[in-house]
């Protein structure tokens, strides 16, 4: 595109400036020898700068055709793209709700050649909040991506409800597994819309139920037009804590079997991440809710935490249980202290 477009300007204005000596050295020679006069010669030659502008604008069409070309050819070769994850054979759809029960077998997984996971042996359980710490590049993303297919496990097994997950119907285990990342999306539309979105007859009660569990009726509630003010373009009118808090919010209105919260509350305070997992636990509903933060203080209330060393799981057991071992959660904790004062 830099290419083209410095060509076509360049040409285009090598033309122009022949055009105008032309003009000028042809004019100039007819008003010597008598037949045409200077004021005409200005005129004509101002016209002829007129016809040089909307030239110059039909050559940036062949700018536009260009980048045109080039988004079209990368989004039909995206969507032309196969997926290497499919229900296959087995399209399993159970009749009623599912529990949330997911269990972690001999699970492995790598990147190519390199290994990110090593025999992961875990189990959340529903009406049940666990936790997930680690150091960064262990692997604890990596663990949630798998729950919901968006890769294969290598070997061992994913359950839910004692199933395999590649038995059920690729699109009924994506629904039933609800993920907050910490890099949230909302659309520029009102508060309400974006945490009904997909819920158009949700009942008031229970929209003021979420709204509360997740901390928006903190913010929302002083704003002037409250919930149906306008969040902007991503939610730029809002900060990041009050965009994750909406996102949270969504999820919960949308009450999957499985709640995963991938660091959904990074840019909030400790004081109200600590509130929003304390009133997500004591309304777990029949599901069961993952959570992964870095900050170990608001994991303490957690009903079990698994901490994730060199790619598998070295310790589990609730935070009293971890710190009275004095093992790699422990040294986490006492560093993160170390670090605070």
């Amino acid at each position: 595109m830099a290419v083209t477009n410095a060509v076509g300007r360049s040409i285009l204005g090598i033309a122009a400036t022949a055009m105008s000596i032309s003009i000028l050295g042809y004019g100039g020679y007819k008003i010597i020898l008598g037949g045409f006069t200077v004021g005409g010669l200005m005129a004509f030659h101002m016209y002829s700068q007129g016809l040089i502008s909307p030239v110059m604008r039909i050559s940036n069409v062949n700018i536009m055709f260009q980048s045109v070309y080039v988004s079209m050819d990368r989004i039909y070769s995206f969507l032309s793209r196969q997926s290497g994850i499919s229900s296959g054979e087995s399209c399993f759809i159970p009749e009623g709700r599912l529990s949330g029960n997911v269990r972690y077998g001999g699970v492995s997984f790598s990147y190519g050649d390199v290994q990110v996971l090593r025999n992961v042996n875990m189990e959340f359980l529903p009406e049940k909040l666990t936790a997930i710490v680690g150091e960064s590049g262990t692997g604890k993303s990596t663990i949630l991506n798998l729950l919901y297919r968006l890769w294969d496990v290598e070997e061992g097994c994913i359950e839910i409800d004692g199933r395999d997950i590649r038995k059920y119907d690729l699109d009924y285990i994506r629904n039933a597994v609800t993920v907050v990342r910490q890099n949230t999306y909302l659309v520029d539309d009102t508060i309400y819309n974006n945490i009904t979105l997909g819920n158009p007859d949700v009942p008031e009660q229970r929209f003021r139920e979420v709204c509360h569990i997740a901390c928006v009726d903190e913010f929302a509630e002083n704003l002037e037009e409250g919930y149906h003010t306008r969040v902007g373009e991503n939610g730029s009118r809002l900060s990041g804590g009050q965009n994750q808090r909406i996102a949270i919010a969504r999820a919960l209105l949308y009450d999957a079997p499985v709640l995963v919260l991938d660091e959904a509350t990074s840019a909030l305070d400790q004081i109200t991440e600590s509130r929003i997992l304390c009133h997500i636990k004591r309304n777990l509903h029949h599901k069961a809710v993952v959570a992964v933060t870095h900050r170990i203080s608001t994991i303490r209330n957690a009903d079990i935490i698994y901490v994730i060393n060199d790619h598998t799981v070295c310790e589990s057991g609730t935070h009293e249980e971890l710190m009275e071992t004095r093992g790699k959660y422990y040294c986490m904790v006492m560093r993160k202290i170390d670090e605070e004062e």
